[in-house]
């Protein structure tokens, strides 16, 4: 995958064999949400509705730097998990 960051919402796909849930997101289409520990991105999956975590290995760009607008709307509806419980 390319050095320069992907942008929220930008389309990756899958370019081989990765399990989510049995589904086989191979040549699948997946959008970016952030990168985690360096090595592996948050990917949404709007074929299944799942998110998952694959290796920045096994994915490519479909058009660096753009983002489709659904998916931009739909990034600014992600809230990341707070903790709030106190004992």
């Amino acid at each position: 995958m390319s050095e320069v960051k992907l942008k929220k919402g930008e389309v990756v796909i899958f370019t081989d064999d990765y399990e989510v849930f049995g589904y086989n997101a191979k040549d699948k289409e997946g959008m970016f949400y952030r990168e985690v520990d360096g090595e592996k991105y948050l990917v949404y999956l709007p074929d299944t509705h799942e998110w998952c975590e694959p290796r920045v290995s096994i994915l490519k760009r479909k058009k660096p730097g753009f983002a489709p607008v659904r998916f931009v709307r739909f990034c600014k509806n992600i809230r990341m998990l707070e903790y709030t419980y106190e004992d």
